[in-house]
C-alpha cells in the first residue's frame, strides 16, 4: 500500500470512529435530557415521590456520585491511555517481525484510534450515569440543586462529542509519545 493509501485508510479509521463516537455519546446526552425533561414534568404535577426531610439525604448522595465520577473522569481515563501506550511501545519492532515502519505506524495508528473510542466511552459513562443519579435523586426529593448537579453532568457529557480535529490532534500527540517512549527503551 503507498503512502495516500495508507493516509487515506488512517483518515477513514479516524472518521468512523468520530461517527461512532458522535452517535454514542449524543445517544447519551439525549437520554439524559430525556430523563430530565420527563422527570421535572413528573414532579411538577406529582410532587416528590418522598417527603421532605430534614437532611436531603438522596440529594446529597447524587452530589457525592457526581463528584465521584468527576473525580473518576480525571483519572481514569488518562490511566487506561498511559497503560495501552505502554503496551503500544513495547510491541515487537519492524525489524524483529520484517515488517516496514509504515506497517508499524499505521498498525499503532489503529491501537490508538480503538484506545481513543475506549477512553471516550469510559468518560462518557460515567458522567452519564451520575447524571441519572441526580435525576432521579430529583424525583425521589424534589430537591433543585439536583437539577443543576445532572444539567452540568449533561453538558460536560456533550463536551465529550468528538470532532475530527480533536481526535486527530489526540492522536498525533500519542503518537509523539510513543515516539519518545521507543527512543528511551532503545
Amino acid at each position: 500500500m503507498n503512502e495516500r493509501a495508507e493516509k487515506e485508510a488512517s483518515q477513514t479509521g479516524a472518521s468512523e470512529i468520530v461517527r461512532t463516537g458522535q452517535v454514542v455519546v449524543g445517544a447519551m446526552f439525549l437520554g439524559v435530557v430525556s430523563a430530565l425533561v420527563v422527570i421535572t414534568v413528573v414532579v411538577a404535577y406529582n410532587g416528590p415521590m418522598l417527603k421532605p426531610g430534614d437532611v436531603p439525604v438522596v440529594t446529597l448522595a447524587a452530589a457525592a456520585v457526581a463528584i465521584a465520577a468527576l473525580t473518576a473522569r480525571l483519572i481514569l481515563p488518562p490511566r487506561l491511555v498511559a497503560m495501552e501506550r505502554e503496551k503500544i511501545v513495547h510491541i515487537a519492532t519492524p525489524a524483529d517481525t520484517g515488517t516496514s515502519s509504515d506497517t508499524r505506524e499505521a498498525d499503532d495508528r489503529t491501537r490508538l484510534l480503538q484506545l481513543y473510542q475506549k477512553r471516550l466511552m469510559v468518560s462518557a459513562v460515567l458522567l452519564e450515569g451520575a447524571a441519572i443519579v441526580a435525576v432521579f435523586a430529583y424525583l425521589l426529593e424534589g430537591n433543585a440543586s439536583t437539577l443543576l448537579i445532572a444539567g452540568a453532568l449533561a453538558v460536560f457529557l456533550a463536551l465529550h462529542v468528538p470532532r475530527r480535529e480533536r481526535v486527530e490532534a489526540w492522536l498525533n500527540q500519542q503518537t509523539q509519545l510513543i515516539d519518545v517512549e521507543r527512543s528511551q527503551h532503545l
